[in-house]
């Protein structure tokens, strides 16, 4: 705040929209009270983006109930008898470490254990991995996963078999070395890029 009332343009860069689970609330509150203003550029929320980039809607004609979750270091369990019922999605953020105790919860208070469920790691990136599994078997198939995922439950998750486009290209992943001059690169190392792979 004290860099704005000097009259410098200050940006605070948060992740996905700063609206959804970030910290946007508190830090313009405390601009409006020290009467600096501001604006909001709308980003899209990785509760969004990283269900769209492994092939998972989180909507479909007929599931419109969408239940964010951010179950990272709750300190009292989410209401979870009030997230179930029929045609609901579940996007459950920071879930790696407790996935178990999740699908567990969700289990107890009536899912169905074959509800798909898919798990990714590393989101929208080039490292992105997708497991598809069910509340059933859920924590032994991700297993494989120790740093921050996201999860989908619900039926929409069977559409990736049919949606995914991201990890589903043909060099997704791949690293490619160019041995060209900077000037020379561009047209091949963007054709790669469309492939999936990095140049």
């Amino acid at each position: 705040a004290a860099a704005a009332k000097a009259g410098k343009l200050v940006a605070r860069v948060l992740p996905g929209d700063p609206t959804v689970l970030c910290d946007f609330a508190e830090e313009a509150d405390a601009c409006a009270k020290a009467k600096v203003v501001f604006e909001l550029v709308p980003g899209v929320s990785s509760a969004f983006a990283v269900p769209a980039y492994a092939g998972v809607p989180v909507t479909d004609h007929r599931n419109r109930t969408v239940h964010v979750v951010d179950v990272s270091n709750h300190a009292e369990e989410p209401d979870w008898a009030a997230l179930t019922g029929p045609r609901q999605t579940l996007v459950l953020l920071n879930c790696s470490q407790v996935l178990g105790k999740v699908s567990a919860s969700l289990l107890e208070h009536g899912w169905k254990g074959d509800t798909p469920v898919a798990v990714t790691a590393d989101g929208t990136t080039t490292s992105q991995h997708t497991v598809v599994s069910t509340l059933d078997t859920v924590e032994k198939d991700s297993a494989v996963f120790d740093g921050a995922t996201m999860a989908v439950v619900g039926e929409v998750v069977r559409l990736r078999e049919k949606l995914s486009w991201w990890e589903s290209k043909p060099l997704f992943g791949w690293k490619v070395l160019v041995p060209r001059t900077k000037d020379q690169a561009g047209a091949l190392s963007e054709r790669l890029v469309s492939y999936g792979a990095v140049p």
